[in-house]
Formats: structure tokens, C-alpha cells, sequence
């Protein structure tokens, strides 16, 4: 089919797209965005689906887009099995890591493609991608667009690609899940998690995503975020609820409100919290992590609030500023004391065991099996950060 006649569609506004389509030989498709770099090609492949939907074989298109891609509101199409992804799988997609290292876990509102596109640039561990409370009610279909396709456009390197996404109790949450497999994330953080049926519910979500988007079935991992005194008492159940399940996190501006408390330096009012859950996660073999430190200027109580949950056992913490990086990872990484000594051990322990013996001394302490996990674990944390290049682990 031919256009005849020329059309115009949108607007130059904030927010918005202009599409002007006009009679033309063949395709002939020119894109001025603002951001090409990050969605030319998803801007391309929409526009090309869309003709081709409409059997559109001779037409000139422009699109002309400026302020982002806001005014785009369109997302994988519902009720339809889809052999492939429509802009190819994203170059990022892993096989799922449940015990990766995971120092640190970055926010960045998903609505935002100047600071997600670079968002791995900073070196954080993993970025959390939200799609919750960083964006306005209004702003949903738009966060989620940016989403999908920074998920697809964008190479994080090995950063990992979480993405928080609404509640249960919003009508947001079903696309949410859709978006994020469709788009390829490497995992997805539950909010507001209460109970073991909140996990299951988003698992058959995630699992009948996959099947629609043809990704291989347990590729998209879970995470809960433990905000409220019933999610604290229900830690062990969630970490359980589903062999997704890599993490829970603690969010503790919504849990001292629960409590009727506030911040204090100490952390007296997030101790039992804290404390019940990094019990439930070793219990259940999965990783746990604390909630984010918001005073930027205060580096200090950051140091000393990091020192304290790593004192804990936490696998990480959640940030909220590139500020945070350089001291969490310095708190979480050995030392090369910590790492000498580790070495001694299983190579004391491994020897030993070879003769028969199960106690004896290492720079003066007595030891046993029981001491290997522990120094086989400082080794290969040292060795996820490399700080470590042996070959005991």
C-alpha cells in the first residue's frame, strides 16, 4: 500500500512526538531525537513494525522527538505468543547468578534515560532500575517504555539489572513484570514484600511472562524488599517462597514509620530487624541487604552505618548516590591481611586433612574443619573484587 496523502501526528511539545508521513518510494525513515544514541533503534524498529502491520510499502516517515522518548507509549504487545523479541535480546542477557557479588545495589529512577544509559559507569555492583516510588503516578507507561527499552539498547556490562517495580496492591504491577522479561532484566525486586504468597504470586507473573516472550524459564530472578513489621516476622517464609529467590532487602524509611520511630545513629531502632533477617537469609542460603543511607553530605555515618551491617553479615548495601561506592566497597572488600590469613588457613586445613589430622595451629590459633568455610568465603569475595589471583578457591 501507498500514502497519498501527507499526515501529521503528535506535537514538538514536552513529552511528546511529532510523526509526519508522506507519499514516498519505498520505506524512507529519517529519526531526529535527542536521544539516538540510546533509542534510534528502538525509535526505527517501532515505526517499521507499525508499517508493516499496516502493509505500508511506499511512504516517507520523519520522527522528531526532543524530549526524550515520553511521548512513545508503546510496550510488547499483550495476547500474542512472541518467537523472538522484537528488537533482538538484549546483549546483556545472562545465565542468572543467585550467589554473584553484590556489595552494592544502586537506584536510578527508570523514567530517567540521561542517567540510566550510563548508569554502569560507576561501577556499582548492580543498579536497581525503578519503576515504584521514583516515578509519578501519571508517569508509569512512560517509565516503563524507557525501561524496556534501556533494558534492550543499552550493554550494562557486568553490572547487574534489577528492577523494582510497583506493589501488589497498585495496578501497575502485572506490566511491570512483562515489561521487565520482555525487556531482558537480570532480576526483579518485589516491593513491599509481606509474605511468601507476595513472592509466589510475582514468580507465576515472571514464569508466564517468560513463556510468552520465549526466554528460557528461570532466567529472571527475585528479590524481596522487607518494609513493614510483618514482612520482618515473615523474613524466613519469603527467602523461601521461591528458588528465584537470590536476596531480600530491608527498606527502612517505610519500616520506622511502621514502628513509630526515626534515623538514629546508633541503629538502635533497625536493630532487631536487621538482625532477624540476616538470620532468615543464611537460614534459607540466600543474600541479604540493607537499606539506604539518604543524608549525601553525611559520608561519615554512611562509613560507620556500612561498617556496622558488614560487622552483621549483610552481602551489601542499597545506595542511592555514586557518592557511596568507593566507601562500601572498601568496607566490603578484605583486607590483605584478612586475605593472607584466609590463604593460610585452607591451605593449613586442606594439608592437615590429608594426614589425618583435624585440629592444629595457624599463626597460633587453634582450628578445625569448621573455620574452612569462612576462609574459603573471605578468598572468594577477594577474588570476585580482585584483590585475590591464587588458586585455593
Amino acid at each position: 500500500m501507498k500514502v497519498n496523502e501527507a499526515a501529521v501526528a503528535g506535537t514538538l511539545e514536552s513529552s511528546d512526538v511529532m510523526v509526519t508521513v508522506e507519499p514516498g518510494e519505498g520505506i524512507q525513515l529519517s529519526i531526529d531525537s535527542s536521544v539516538i544514541n540510546q533509542y534510534g533503534r528502538a525509535i526505527r524498529a517501532t515505526v517499521l513494525e507499525t508499517l508493516d502491520r499496516l502493509e505500508v510499502t511506499d511512504a516517507k516517515v520523519t520522527v522528531v522527538d526532543h524530549q526524550g522518548p515520553g511521548g512513545v507509549r508503546r510496550v510488547p504487545g499483550r495476547g500474542r505468543q512472541r518467537e523472538k523479541y522484537p528488537l533482538g535480546r538484549c546483549c546483556a542477557m545472562r545465565k542468572p547468578e543467585k550467589n554473584r557479588l553484590r556489595r552494592t545495589m544502586m537506584f536510578m529512577s527508570a523514567q530517567k534515560p540521561a542517567l540510566v544509559k550510563d548508569a554502569y559507569i560507576f561501577g556499582a555492583d548492580s543498579v536497581i532500575l525503578d519503576l515504584e516510588d521514583a516515578v509519578a503516578e501519571n508517569q508509569k507507561d512512560a517509565a516503563r517504555f524507557s525501561l524496556y527499552h534501556t533494558l534492550k539498547s543499552v550493554d550494562y556490562g557486568s553490572t547487574e539489572r534489577v528492577v523494582r517495580i510497583n506493589a501488589l496492591d497498585t495496578p501497575h504491577w502485572a506490566e511491570d513484570v512483562r515489561v521487565c522479561v520482555a525487556g531482558g532484566a537480570d532480576a526483579i525486586r518485589i516491593a513491599k514484600c509481606e509474605s511468601a504468597k507476595d513472592v509466589q504470586v510475582i514468580d507465576e507473573a515472571v514464569t508466564a511472562a517468560e513463556k510468552e516472550f520465549g526466554v528460557p524459564e528461570g532466567t529472571t530472578l527475585l528479590m524481596a524488599a522487607l518494609e513493614s513489621p510483618m514482612g520482618i516476622i515473615n523474613a524466613l517464609e519469603i527467602c523461601k517462597a521461591s528458588p528465584r529467590m537470590f536476596g531480600i532487602a530491608l527498606s527502612g524509611g517505610d519500616y520506622r514509620r511502621c514502628l513509630h520511630t526515626k534515623y538514629y545513629p546508633s541503629g538502635s531502632e533497625m536493630l532487631a530487624a536487621r538482625g532477624q533477617m540476616i538470620i532468615a537469609a543464611r537460614a534459607a542460603g540466600v543474600q541479604c541487604f540493607d537499606t539506604v543511607f539518604t543524608n549525601f553530605n553525611d559520608m561519615e555515618g554512611f562509613r560507620a552505618e556500612t561498617q556496622l551491617i558488614k560487622e552483621m553479615g549483610f552481602d551489601g548495601k542499597s545506595i542511592v548516590t555514586p557518592k557511596q561506592l568507593a566507601i562500601a566497597h572498601e568496607i566490603f572488600a578484605p583486607t590483605a591481611k584478612e586475605i593472607a590469613e584466609a590463604e593460610r588457613v585452607v591451605f593449613a586445613i586442606r594439608e592437615n586433612a590429608k594426614k589425618g589430622v583435624g585440629i592444629f595451629l595457624v599463626d597460633g590459633k587453634m582450628l578445625d574443619i569448621a573455620f574452612v568455610e569462612g576462609a574459603e568465603r573471605t578468598l572468594s569475595l577477594a577474588k570476585a573484587t580482585g584483590l585475590y589471583k591464587g588458586d585455593l578457591v
